[in-house]
């Protein structure tokens, strides 16, 4: 079996390994009476069948089951395709070939929406596929939750938004999903929208459904938004029901004309639905990240300024100079930064996918808040070099955000551990180094944050290899 999440292993029919070293990880994630059956399972090489795991018959696919696999130590989905029967009638490889092109294709796509093919290969001449087990309530299932979000039309956008780019990025390497509806959506954690259902792509190679047209993903993605946002499905091709009607013009005309009954005067492409779902947010939504104009009106006076403002006023001899009136000014810079990274919290999420992203402020913020009161509790005579702690706490969590997440924000723990090294030499400029601070740093977050978001996106057009370097 070739190693890797585009290598296909055509053809081949794997051996088991021997051993079994992975007994220990399964038996801490799974419970014992489980855990018996499962280690009595059946083996497809690497992989073993987890006897009683939600697993089943796929609708129109082949058989799906929960297996342990040892390489990755995870659960995956084993779904074997079964018949290789075409239409015409024949069998073997003149079916078995084109689902093997098929999965090719699927395991180049690169969408951090879209669920993972892992690898895929033939054992007892029967194609199976190993895709990514994908955990948490359809997209149907959140939205009909007694407590969901269901009435927040922002929201369902959001998640729309990415739905439409993992089915563009499909549709890029001609696979179409053609069962898109709101049970091929699952929502993770932070709201993170995946994909899946794409296996059935696979399964239909080779015969004659197999040929279905980009746009009937399209109007399937309309319909699915209209159904969200109003609980049931369009009446009619101009129907878009009361909260789709209260949309603005752009995006309705876009999901109207997805709608269309006929084929030919849809959208040749999803990329004007995605230009329309990304415009509509970035009007509609609140946060720093979708209008800089929010960036200038509200952060910036209270995160650059408040620094700049307490220095005039010192030298004006408004207020007197103190070490301790400078602590106060970083610690309500700090309950700024909190309150700006929960405004922007949504929309960095939809950019990484990632919302332990947005837990390191807070415990940034703990750390600077916790050197303010170990320091006046303490009653220590050199305030100043409390900023020194600052600055190399503040350098740390870059660099482990700088190594584990994005590698864009490397000038900011740089400019914080320079800082830290000046006011541990001279701790006296502790205070006046907080202004450069205030104004360095965030510029450089923003702008490499903002370099990071094009990336990302750029990336799911690339090779797997090319994205993963973009990342």
């Amino acid at each position: 079996m070739a190693e890797g999440s585009g290598r296909i292993a055509e053809g081949e029919t794997l051996a088991d390994e021997g051993g079994r070293p992975w007994a220990e990880e399964l038996a801490r994630t799974q419970p014992e009476s489980r855990l018996r059956a499962s280690l009595a399972g059946d083996r497809l090489g690497r992989f073993t069948l987890l006897e009683g795991a939600d697993g089943g018959v796929a609708a129109g696919v082949g058989r799906r089951d929960v297996a342990y696999d040892e390489r990755r130590a995870r659960q995956i989905f084993l779904i074997r395709l079964g018949d290789n029967t075409t239409d015409s009638g024949t069998s073997g490889p003149s079916r078995r070939e084109p689902r093997l092109r098929a999965a090719r294709a699927l395991a180049r796509l690169a969408e951090p929406h879209v669920a993972t093919l892992y690898e895929a290969g033939v054992s007892n001449a029967e194609v199976y596929l190993a895709l990514e087990r994908v955990e948490g309530p359809t997209l149907r299932s959140w939205l009909a939750a007694a407590d969901g979000p269901q009435a927040d039309t922002l929201a369902i956008l959001r998640i729309f938004a990415a739905v439409a780019r993992g089915l563009a990025a499909a549709h890029r390497l001609g696979i179409v999903h053609g069962e898109f509806d709101l049970d091929a959506v699952i929502i993770q954690e932070g709201a993170r929208p995946r994909v899946i259902g794409f296996e059935a792509a696979v399964a239909r190679a080779g015969s004659s459904s197999a040929f279905l047209d980009a746009r009937r993903d399209q109007v399937d993605l309309c319909a699915a938004v209209v159904t969200a946002l109003n609980g049931h499905p369009p009446r009619a091709a101009d129907d878009l029901g009361e909260r789709g009607r209260s949309l603005p013009g752009p995006l309705r005309a876009a999901l109207l004309r997805g709608l269309d009954p006929d084929p030919a005067r849809r959208w040749p492409t999803l990329e004007p639905i995605c230009a329309a779902l990304d415009a509509t947010l970035s009007q509609l939504q609140p946060g720093l990240f979708t209008n800089p104009r929010h960036f200038a009106f509200v952060f910036a006076p209270l995160f650059f300024c408040l620094p700049l403002l307490w220095w005039l006023l010192e030298r004006a001899a408004v207020v007197p100079e103190s070490t301790g009136a400078w602590l106060a000014v970083s610690a309500g810079q700090v309950l700024v930064m909190l309150t700006a990274t929960t405004a922007v919290g949504k929309r960095v999420n939809s950019l990484f996918g990632a919302p332990q992203l947005l837990r390191m402020p807070v415990v940034l913020a703990l750390f600077l808040l916790g050197h303010r009161a170990i320091a006046l509790a303490s009653g220590l005579d050199e305030l100043e070099i409390v900023f020194a702690y600052d600055y190399l706490a503040i350098a740390g969590m870059g660099v482990a955000m700088t190594v584990l997440v994005e590698r864009a924000l490397w000038p900011a723990p740089l400019v914080a551990l320079t800082l830290a090294i000046v006011t541990t030499w001279t701790p006296a400029w502790g205070p006046r180094s907080w202004i450069c601070f205030s104004l360095l740093t965030p510029l450089l977050v923003l702008a490499s944050l903002a370099a990071s978001g094009q990336r990302l996106r750029r990336a799911t057009s690339q090779s797997p290899k090319r994205a993963r370097a973009a990342r």
